[in-house]
């Protein structure tokens, strides 16, 4: 067994290990083996709180808020102290995005750096959001994902900043796609087009949810559901304070192969 450690700002954080599992023999030559099967596994290593405010990744967060009809009354006023909830809680450097949607879609906010300064404008932005229209969930997703890929074409974009979509819908789609099986067929295909695939976390008000569309689109991520304005600190507190303690993901493991070695197939835990 063999193990390489990662070190960022020289503080060892994953630790990589390989292990054969089966070895394959030519019959002329016990020296020599055909086929190997190996298992690589990766685990993070437990660090200080001190050294992970040192290493602290930034956050990107693209939120895409539902402002159709239905969402009128007490599930949007929820929406909106949810979202205030989150900038409340995000550090210097954090980014911000927010797109709404009903019948069109807008991009209300448009990606921003989060200070002290701004904070004020930007929650009064959130608190003039009105509810009307259709349900265009699948534009107002798909908005996201436009955003983040012309983002990768930009030289200056922080790589290391991790990307996570918050979506706040009751999920009752009747414009743009409303075919479950197509939306999510069009959203796996939007994720494998991303080189920095983001987390999306779906959240849900209203007594008549798409439960089960909601948990098909979270990826990475998770589905909650709250109609109550008091779950609120407990389902998106514990989310954003996962994400402000993550220094990392989407790990990339590269190999590199002598002359007379190719890999043959690639297992994954799926």
């Amino acid at each position: 067994m063999s193990s390489l450690v990662n070190e960022v700002n020289d503080k060892k954080l994953i630790n990589f290990e390989t292990n054969t599992l089966y070895k394959s023999y030519n019959s002329y030559n016990d020296d020599k083996f055909k086929k190997i099967i190996m298992s690589i596994s990766c685990t993070g290593i437990k660090i200080d709180d001190e050294t992970i405010n040192k290493i602290e990744s930034n956050n990107t967060f693209y939120i895409v808020l539902d402002t159709s009809g239905s969402m009128s009354g007490n599930p949007i006023d929820i929406c909106k102290k949810t979202i205030i909830f989150i900038i409340n809680n995000l550090k210097n450097n954090d980014k911000i995005c927010l797109i709404t949607f009903n019948s069109k879609v807008y991009e209300t906010i448009e990606l921003t750096n989060i200070n002290n300064e701004n904070k004020k404008n930007i929650i009064e932005k959130i608190n003039k959001i009105e509810c009307t229209n259709t349900t265009n969930l699948s534009g107002g997703l798909f908005k996201c994902f436009e955003i983040l890929k012309n983002q990768e074409k930009n030289e200056n974009i922080d790589k290391y900043s991790i990307n996570n979509i918050i979506l706040l819908t009751d999920g009752v789609m009747n414009e743009g796609i409303t075919n479950d099986d197509e939306f999510e067929y069009t959203l796996k295909k939007k994720i494998k087009e991303l080189s920095y695939k983001p987390s999306i976390y779906t959240f849900g008000l209203n007594n008549n949810i798409n439960s089960q569309l909601l948990t098909k689109i979270s990826n990475n991520g998770q589905f909650q559901n709250s109609e109550k304005e008091d779950d609120i600190p407990k389902l998106i507190g514990g989310c954003i304070g996962g994400l402000k303690s993550c220094i990392g993901k989407n790990i990339e493991l590269k190999l590199k192969l002598n002359e007379n070695i190719k890999i043959l197939k690639i297992y994954d835990s799926k």
